[in-house]
C-alpha cells in the first residue's frame, strides 16, 4: 500500500514536472511570437521613416515638402532682417558663375582667435582661390556677412562646390560651442536660404569632406531640426 502510495506520488510529481516544462515551452513559443512581432514592426515604422526621409532628401526640396511659397516681397523682407553686411573684397581671378543652391554645407573657421571675412579672404587668395570660398560667414557677436554671390560657384568643400552654399561661422567648435547669437543668425540664414531656393539638404563639411569640420561640439541635428521646424511654421 505504501509503495502504491509512493509510487502514485512519484508519477504525480512527474506529470506535473512534465505539464511545467510543456507550459514553460508554449510560455517561450509566445514570448518569442510577440517579440518577432514587436521588432517586425519597429522594422517598418523605421524603415517608412527612413524611406520618407530619404525620399524628401532625394526628390523634394524643404520648401515643396512642407508646401511653402514665399512671395519675391517676403524673401527681401527676410533678407533685410537679417541686416548681412557686404565687404568690399578685391577678388582674383576664375570666378565662376552658374551655382544653383541645393544644399547647405556648414563649417566652422577652426580658429581660436577672432577673424575677420577679410582674414579668410586674404588667407584664400594666398591659397592661390579667388578669394573667400564661402557664401557667408557668421561672426561671434551673430553678425552675417556676405561672401561670395550665391550664384557663384564656392570653394569650401572639395567636390561639392558646384550647386551648394558654404556657411562659416566664427570660432573652433573642437574646443567650444556654438553661442546663442550665432545659432539664432543660422537658423535664421538657413531658413530665408531654404525657402528662397530649392534646398534638399542641410550638412556639416565633414560629411562630404574627410574633415572634422565644424567640430564635435558643433550641434548640427539641432541646427538642421530648427531650421526645419521654422520652414514649416512659415
Amino acid at each position: 500500500m505504501l509503495y502504491k502510495k509512493i509510487k502514485g506520488g512519484r508519477a504525480e510529481l512527474e506529470h506535473t514536472k512534465i505539464k511545467n516544462i510543456n507550459l514553460s515551452k508554449r510560455r517561450k513559443k509566445i514570448f518569442r511570437r510577440r517579440l518577432i512581432f514587436l521588432i517586425s514592426i519597429i522594422l517598418i515604422i523605421c524603415g517608412s521613416i527612413f524611406f520618407v526621409f530619404s525620399k524628401m532628401n532625394r526628390d523634394e526640396s524643404y520648401r515643396d515638402a512642407y508646401k511653402k511659397n514665399i512671395s519675391s516681397r517676403e524673401l527681401e523682407k527676410m533678407r533685410q532682417e537679417l541686416d548681412i553686411k557686404e565687404v568690399d573684397y578685391k577678388w582674383g581671378s576664375g570666378l565662376k558663375k552658374g551655382n544653383s543652391p541645393k544644399r547647405l554645407i556648414i563649417h566652422h573657421s577652426a580658429t581660436d582667435s577672432p577673424e575677420t571675412p577679410e582674414d579668410i579672404h586674404k588667407f584664400h587668395l594666398d591659397n592661390g582661390w579667388s578669394g573667400i570660398g564661402y557664401h557667408f560667414y557668421i561672426r561671434e557677436d551673430g553678425t552675417i556677412y556676405k561672401g561670395r554671390d550665391e550664384n557663384v560657384i564656392g570653394a569650401h568643400a572639395k567636390n561639392a562646390n558646384y550647386n551648394t552654399l558654404g556657411i562659416c561661422i566664427e570660432g573652433n567648435f573642437e574646443k567650444e560651442g556654438l553661442n546663442e547669437a550665432q545659432k539664432n543668425s543660422l537658423v535664421k540664414l538657413g531658413t530665408y536660404l531654404s525657402l528662397k531656393y530649392p534646398i534638399k539638404d542641410i550638412l556639416p563639411h565633414r560629411e562630404v569632406v574627410d574633415t572634422l569640420c565644424p567640430g564635435k561640439l558643433f550641434p548640427m541635428d539641432n541646427i538642421k531640426s530648427s531650421i526645419i521646424e521654422e520652414i514649416k511654421n512659415m
